[in-house]
């Protein structure tokens, strides 16, 4: 008499055998991301942190970014990321990171004033005074 071979049995050991790789596939990517994650900063801390953004039009946006020791502005696109000034002044760099936790935005034009007084008085061989905010 011939054996044949039974299919349920078969199909179960097929079946055990693929979870049994895929088991230990998904362990293995578990502990690889858990124990080899590159994270330098500590967890919950992020070296760069978007602080406000603006947009301008379709797809088009301002954007403040935080940056260790400055902020950048940055003109954003759809397909180009342009860099449009850095603020590095310590008032105006802690009067932003104030605004935006308080909460109460600061509008572009403020900040792009802000910035042109301060050049226009270190042109002129001016100290920058401290410069008032005025809210919309």
């Amino acid at each position: 008499m011939i054996d044949q071979p039974d299919f349920i049995a078969t199909a179960i050991k097929m079946f055990s055998a693929l979870l049994l790789v895929l088991g230990i596939f998904m362990g293995s990517f578990y502990l690889l991301r858990r124990f080899l994650k590159r994270d330098v900063t500590g967890p919950g801390q992020k070296i760069i942190r978007i602080i406000d953004r603006s947009y301008i039009g379709v797809k088009k946006s301002v954007t403040l970014v935080e940056v260790p020791g400055k902020i950048l502005v940055l003109g954003v696109t759809s397909d180009r990321i342009s860099l449009l000034t850095r603020i590095e002044d310590p008032d105006s760099i802690e009067q932003i990171k104030e605004s935006s936790v308080s909460g109460a935005p600061l509008s572009f034009s403020n900040h792009l004033s802000r910035l042109l007084k301060n050049a226009r008085d270190s042109r002129t061989g001016k100290e920058a005074t401290s410069v008032q905010v005025a809210s919309d």
